[in-house]
């Protein structure tokens, strides 16, 4: 999909907008990114920048490594603003891993203006630039920003992006010891069968509906996001990647939640996905978030939620989990 997006690099450094130059930039860019995202860059955001580092030390080997790396590819995708002969902004444009129903999907990511530079319309320029090229092959456009970060939104805004909704990203250090938690006696916690998965994505639809964005980010509410096709079984595989899923059940059989669990032999960490319905969201939380405390309680867990669901978000406090971060999910219809 990103050959279809062409961008002609000159090699100069003339001031101004300009695009992205793979052999000349990548170490700048590192620089830019690790600046402005510091405070809230994670793990996997510090090895992109390490990885970027050592990226622009390959020089003309870049221009084969762009068409097989996904983050050369994506920066290289992008366009920077010059002043006074240096890199101070930048924009990154990435294809979307979205189901082929919703069509062509892109990403921007990596808005960033160095503080000396800002106040001067170069986040505008570089946005302007990005969504012209987008427009010229299609496509709808996602994007993430701060909670907190106001003047971003309100640009954003301005370009036509809507808010979709806010995002807490939740994580739990790890115990000395299990917790002694009891779940509550109406619900019932049980192992995920076949047929549950035309219920789990009711649930969803239901919880997380798809005008507000669906499950996550790039996680829409669509059945294609939970049939585990072979090619799916085979990428978690690669990935050393398991994913449990357990439901709650209520009276008649009836579904009243769901948890997806996933750990990587790469990450020490476990990925959760909670979905509850609204009839009995606060018991569900409690009992699958509990019983993920007394198994995985000694391991790092990491969890994003929907900011406005108190109801869940009061448990995890409970459980002694820590907000991370706090971001808002945009999009713009092609």
């Amino acid at each position: 999909m990103t050959r279809q997006l062409t961008l002609h690099t000159p090699q100069t450094r003339t001031d101004g907008l300009r695009p992205v130059n793979l052999q000349t930039d990548l170490a700048d860019l590192a620089d830019l990114i690790e600046t402005a995202f510091s405070h809230t860059m994670d793990t996997g955001g510090r090895a992109a920048v390490r990885e970027m580092r050592q990226l622009s030390h390959l020089g003309l080997g870049l221009g084969l490594l762009s068409r097989l790396n996904d983050l050369a590819q994506g920066m290289s995708l992008g366009y920077v603003w010059v002043a006074d002969g240096k890199v101070v902004g930048n924009v990154s444009i990435f294809p979307a891993d979205l189901p082929r129903e919703f069509g062509k999907s892109w990403i921007i990511a990596n808005v960033a203006v160095y503080a000396h530079y800002r106040r001067r319309g170069i986040a505008k320029h570089l946005m302007h630039a990005a969504l012209d090229l987008i427009r010229t092959n299609g496509g709808r456009v996602y994007l993430q920003v701060d909670y907190d970060n106001e003047a971003a939104r309100h640009l954003y805004r301005s370009l036509g992006f809507i808010e979709e909704r806010v995002w807490t990203q939740w994580k739990h250090t790890p115990y000395r010891s299990a917790p002694n938690i009891e779940l509550p006696p109406e619900v019932r916690v049980t192992q995920r069968r076949l047929g549950d998965v035309y219920h789990e994505q009711n649930l969803a639809e239901i919880d997380r509906p798809p005008a507000l964005g669906g499950l996550d980010w790039l996680k829409p509410s669509h059945e294609s996001t939970f049939r585990l096709t072979p090619a799916k079984r085979l990428s978690n595989w690669l990935a050393l990647r398991d994913q449990q899923r357990l439901v709650v059940r209520g009276q008649a059989d009836h579904l009243l939640g769901w948890l997806q669990i996933e750990s990587s032999g790469t990450l020490m960490s476990r990925n959760l996905t909670l979905m509850t319905h609204p009839d009995a969201r606060g018991a569900v939380a409690r009992a699958l978030l509990g019983l993920v405390m007394r198994r995985f309680g000694r391991d790092v867990i990491l969890m994003n939620h929907p900011q406005d669901d108190s109801l869940v978000n009061e448990v995890l406090i409970q459980y002694e989990f820590q907000a991370q971060r706090t971001v808002m999910h945009m999009r713009l219809e092609g």
